[in-house]
């Protein structure tokens, strides 16, 4: 967004642009598109998370986007305060627009407070705590799999923001009849497990899946992931690499990006890939694999909070963040890193599970 200064006998122009996202994700038209009358909506609104409106008086009104942008509104002076009550939930656009001195000019800003992502119909699918009746949709309904702090610390976060949740300790075991090599559900050019099968769907639980390990389950994950993708089962992830919690992506059918794709891009970064995959099967196959090295509470709780707040975009029906990044929190810094992941090409660099 990009606002304009005040212009001398300009004392009621608006000064917020169009065409951008709406505040749940959905792409709204400005002032300059004409998708759907705002006279004839009767719906409740509110600023968007992280918005705020802030009167001036005398007309005018400051107001910020979730992303901190400011703007400043300028309109006779009852048409702002019932801009100001339509923005809070006090009155919906129709009536504004009914009693509005310019009514014009404030379906203008109210066109262009949706588009900038300041305000909209308020969603029904936000979430909210668990109420402990119905039937909670498939994004709603949570397992979380692993026998360690970290998926005591998802199960209980999730928990808390209102998902139903089962915690298992391990992740669905392959079972004989599931997904084989060849037979579409592996990654890309269609080849699956090569050893003992994945998990077939019967074998997945409803709903999403989440999977916290320690060092990094490469074997096991591979048939995971190509048992959800045949399934169209969402999974979300997170392991140590050395001291380091790395999270993600969120994978969502049909394009994920699934595991698969994470891991053939991170053999293709790496300058030692065959040395990599040693250290992976070593951490398959051996016996004495010291503990994993669990960080303190708080980095705990990082993680926790991340992979919590992908499935809380998913049950809202928003594009998760963590959908096509995957995130690396290491102790030994402060913060966090994001690296981008994109599905790969069908039939490129890929090979069937060891």
């Amino acid at each position: 967004m990009n606002p304009s200064p005040p212009q001398p006998g300009d004392a009621c122009a608006p000064t917020l642009s169009c065409g951008t996202d709406g505040p749940h994700g959905e792409s709204e038209g400005g002032p300059c598109s004409a998708d759907g009358a705002l006279s004839d909506d009767a719906r409740a609104w509110r600023l968007a998370p992280g918005a705020l409106a802030v009167p001036e008086g005398d007309g005018e009104l400051l107001l910020t986007t979730p992303a901190d942008e400011v703007a400043r509104v300028r309109l006779p002076a009852a048409d702002a305060a019932r801009l100001l009550t339509v923005l809070t939930g006090g009155l919906p656009p129709a009536a504004a627009l009914a009693q509005a001195d310019d009514p014009q000019l404030l379906d203008d800003v109210l066109r262009s407070c949706r588009a900038e992502g300041i305000a909209g119909p308020a969603d029904p699918r936000a979430p909210g705590p668990a109420t402990g009746g119905g039937d909670p949709t498939p994004a709603a309904r949570v397992t979380v799999t692993g026998d360690n702090p970290l998926a005591r610390t998802v199960a209980t976060v999730l928990s808390y923001a209102g998902f139903a949740v089962a915690a298992v300790p391990d992740d669905p075991a392959p079972t004989a009849d599931g997904a084989g090599p060849g037979d579409g559900t592996g990654p890309g050019d269609g080849t699956g497990p090569a050893a003992g099968g994945a998990a077939g769907p019967a074998a997945l639980p409803a709903g999403v899946l989440v999977s916290c390990a320690g060092w990094l389950p490469d074997r096991r994950w591979q048939h995971l992931d190509a048992a959800c993708r045949a399934a169209g089962t969402p999974w979300h992830r997170c392991h140590l690499e050395g001291t380091r919690l790395v999270i993600g992506p969120y994978s969502l059918p049909p394009h994920g990006p699934w595991y698969a794709d994470t891991r053939v891009r991170r053999l293709a970064a790496s300058a030692w890939p065959d040395e990599l995959e040693t250290v992976w099967r070593h951490l398959d196959d051996a016996v004495d694999v010291p503990a994993a090295p669990w960080p303190d509470a708080g980095l705990l709780a990082v993680a926790a909070g991340l992979i919590v707040a992908d499935l809380c975009a998913h049950r809202a029906g928003r594009r998760p963040p963590g959908a096509d990044h995957q995130v690396v929190i290491d102790p030994r810094r402060s913060g966090w890193r994001a690296h981008p992941v994109l599905p790969v090409p069908p039939g490129l660099m890929r090979e069937p599970a060891r």
